[in-house]
């Protein structure tokens, strides 16, 4: 009898290295088929450091009435300089609508004594995310790169801010986000869903990366010669 006991417990001790390895390895298959938020995807929320004050605060409690635009941001960036009066001008018209501006800094680009820094010129919220866990989950790969989201957190559009820079005499603004929220706000279908970001490369912390994203929308727009 205590021989069969022995036999038992040893079993039982051989087995649970295993069923642990097996549990890891489900850990590690499930975030290799984890993929990028993308337009109709459910976003969770998520609380960052808010740069201009060191408060944590939440995606949804800064979010307004409507939703918010997220994007992703690096002050030092040229096109991101380029398009921040816009950014700034968007909020600014947008916010008492219920659609205001929340900017991520994402990665190693800034030390968070400059970014505060900004965050405090700025009018919309400027969170610090040098983790950049957050960049990960939206699968963002530059600066800026915007998501729009809507009241039931889901994203509603992704891409470029606008196309940029006008080059040339005839060249005219293309508001994507600005079409976008306005149509989000007027209850009515986006024309344009998706459009290509192009900007700044965000550099990630070591050892973390962009999740993949799906195919994309054959509504893509390539908007990446834009400068």
């Amino acid at each position: 009898m205590l021989l069969l006991k022995s036999f038992v417990v040893a079993a039982v001790l051989l087995a649970a290295p295993a069923v642990s390895m097996a549990g890891e390895h489900q850990d590690e298959a499930k975030a290799h088929d984890a993929t990028a938020y993308d337009v109709g995807s459910k976003v969770e929320d998520f609380s960052l450091t808010r740069a201009s004050d060191g408060e944590t605060v939440s995606l949804s409690s800064l979010a307004g009435e409507k939703g918010a635009v997220l994007v992703f941001y690096n002050q030092e960036c040229p096109y991101v300089k380029e398009a921040q009066p816009r950014i700034s001008e968007f909020h600014d018209s947008f916010k008492d609508k219920g659609l205001p501006v929340v900017a991520v800094d994402a990665g190693t680009n800034n030390s968070a004594e400059a970014v505060k820094g900004h965050g405090e010129q700025v009018p919309f919220t400027l969170l610090l995310n040098p983790e950049s866990t957050v960049a990960s989950r939206f699968g963002a790969t530059r600066t800026p790169e915007v998501f729009l989201i809507d009241s039931d957190m889901t994203v509603r559009y992704h891409g470029a801010f606008d196309n940029g820079k006008l080059q040339g005499e005839n060249a005219t603004r293309q508001p994507y986000v600005i079409e976008a929220a306005n149509a989000l706000l007027a209850g009515e279908p986006l024309q344009l869903k998706q459009t290509k970001a192009f900007g700044c490369t965000l550099k990630y912390a070591k050892g973390v990366e962009a999740l993949p994203r799906q195919a994309a929308s054959t509504a893509e727009e390539g908007a990446s010669t834009s400068g």
